[in-house]
């Protein structure tokens, strides 16, 4: 809603850039949140300097590598103030509990613990990007001619690395609007690995919940 309201008034007024002060702080909280409640390598992506918000308007977060201590005191060195939103002491939001409660505990012990995350973050973007381009690839591979590009064959997907796998199939739910839940991707790869045992017959259909189907026939999925 924030990103929305924003959104509309930079438009409104033609204005191309939305710039958010962001910090290195905001950076390991969302890693953490995301860890805590679960996610994929994707998601310890964190926060990204650059988005699209709107087509022709650009999200920047210019201040992701400067830690909030640092950038709060710099802010009291010029005389500025600044917002405060009254909801961040209330612990009752996981986020606000990890900022209030764990983090301070785990910087105490761990005085680099931001610019660690960050170490980790950068890693798994660099490395991340390449899966990324190695997946697209794959996967334009395994589409099969004359059946949709939403086909893709079994035999030539049993014969990747369990890690494209799985970033194949996530791919491909993407592309048809289908959420790539970790229970989803399980499911779908645990169907296709068995599916060489089956020869012959008509196609077979197995339900994914939410009235989401996947077809096993002619040797695709």
């Amino acid at each position: 809603l924030r990103y929305q309201a924003l959104a509309d008034v930079a438009v409104s007024l033609s204005i191309s850039h939305v710039v958010t002060a962001h910090t290195l702080n905001d950076q390991g909280e969302t890693m953490l949140f995301r860890l805590c409640r679960g996610t994929s390598v994707h998601g310890l992506l964190g926060i990204r300097g650059v988005r699209t918000l709107e087509p022709g308007l650009l999200l920047l977060r210019p201040l992701l590598s400067i830690e909030r201590l640092s950038l709060e005191a710099y802010l009291g060195d010029i005389e500025q103030s600044w917002c405060v939103d009254l909801s961040n002491a209330d612990d009752k939001y996981s986020r606000n509990f990890l900022r209030n409660q764990i983090i301070p505990q785990l910087n105490q012990r761990f005085p680099s613990l931001s610019k660690n995350l960050e170490r980790l973050r950068l890693n798994i973007e660099r490395e991340s990007d390449f899966l990324d381009l190695l997946t697209a690839e794959q996967l334009e591979s395994l589409r099969q001619p004359g059946r949709g590009r939403q086909s893709i064959s079994v035999a030539a997907w049993q014969k990747l690395h369990p890690a494209l796998r799985a970033r194949v199939l996530v791919s491909l739910m993407r592309e048809s609007g289908v959420e790539a839940s970790f229970e989803r991707v399980e499911r779908v790869a645990q169907i296709m690995q068995v599916a060489g045992l089956v020869q012959g017959g008509q196609g077979r259909r197995y339900s994914l919940g939410d009235g989401l189907d996947i077809v096993l026939e002619g040797g695709g999925l």
